[in-house]
């Protein structure tokens, strides 16, 4: 490969860190913030802002580590994850300074992790070192998890759960088994992206050794997992409702029903990257941030 490496400029930085799919993992932090004032009451804006910067820069860096990674690891060098979709190849770029930038992000978390400690429980140093730790061997190491069939349920654990849940501990300092509950449908709607991603990645995951889950068990029971899960998030905010744990302007997310079968049977008909992986997207993003559509609403007809 020709050695004149690219500069980075923000463009390029940009899909290098793809600061696009942070979406989810935001949504992930503003409804752990509101999961607990609707409980508990009270907001720490200063808290929920270093938590959401934090966040950021840790999804910010898995990915960039995630194209480091690929761009070392693959076998398979004139496919669209090596040759067109990694910004390493397609733009020329120098790979150490690509895993710099990945590391510097880490740091950066790392600092507001340390502000967000000293704020509230030393016991989020467990937490958050674990979560730094994952960020990288999800992609590095000798035997990352993205080449296992466990791709998806860490992705949901991490971006979904354990970010949901120190977002509602850092606001109300309260933590219980119920939070972990309340965290599952956000984290079922995260690892479905991880999921179609693998789906539409199957063959060429397949030619780069990757063991996924769809790999493993083959794209079309993989979609019927996709569907299940999809099935469980309406299940729960069903049983949330019932039992007073969201307010009941909640009932706004079976309107989005419709609009959320459809989006699965279109990326049925293509499941391609290009075209059919931005219908899940959509669902993963439209079902939460319908969430806090309900919540502010509740405040608002509150105050009336």
């Amino acid at each position: 490969m020709n050695k004149n490496y690219n500069k980075i400029n923000l463009k390029i930085l940009n899909e290098l860190v793809e600061f696009r799919t942070s979406a989810a993992i935001i949504l992930s932090v503003i409804l752990g913030s509101l999961y607990s004032n609707f409980n508990y009451g009270g907001f720490k804006i200063n808290l929920f802002l270093a938590m959401l910067l934090a966040s950021i820069a840790l999804d910010g860096a898995s990915t960039v580590f995630n194209n480091y990674f690929d761009y070392k690891k693959a076998k398979n060098t004139n496919g669209y994850l090596y040759n067109i979709h990694n910004p390493i190849v397609h733009y020329n770029l120098n790979p150490f300074t690509v895993f710099l930038i990945g590391l510097s992000f880490i740091g950066f978390s790392a600092l507001l992790g340390l502000y967000i400690l000293i704020s509230t429980s030393p016991i989020l140093l467990i937490i958050g070192g674990i979560s730094i730790i994952t960020a990288y061997v999800y992609s590095g190491g000798p035997y990352p998890i993205s080449y296992t069939p466990f791709g998806e349920l860490v992705s949901g654990i991490f971006e979904g759960t354990i970010v949901f849940s120190i977002s509602f501990f850092i606001q109300s300092q309260q933590f219980s088994v119920s939070t972990l509950i309340l965290s599952l449908p956000v984290a079922f709607s995260i690892s479905n992206i991880m999921l179609t991603n693998n789906i539409c990645d199957v063959n060429e995951d397949e030619k780069d050794g990757r063991k996924t889950l769809p790999s493993l068990i083959g794209a079309d029971n993989a979609f019927k997992v996709l569907i299940c899960s999809h099935l469980f998030e309406l299940i729960l905010i069903t049983i949330f409702i019932f039992n007073n744990l969201v307010p009941k302007t909640f009932i706004i997310l079976y309107f989005f029903v419709p609009v959320m079968v459809g989006n699965i049977k279109k990326f049925n008909s293509m499941k391609s990257k290009a075209k059919g992986f931005i219908f899940i997207l959509r669902n993963t993003l439209f079902f939460n941030l319908l969430q806090v559509i309900a919540f502010m609403a509740s405040l608002i007809l509150a105050s009336l």
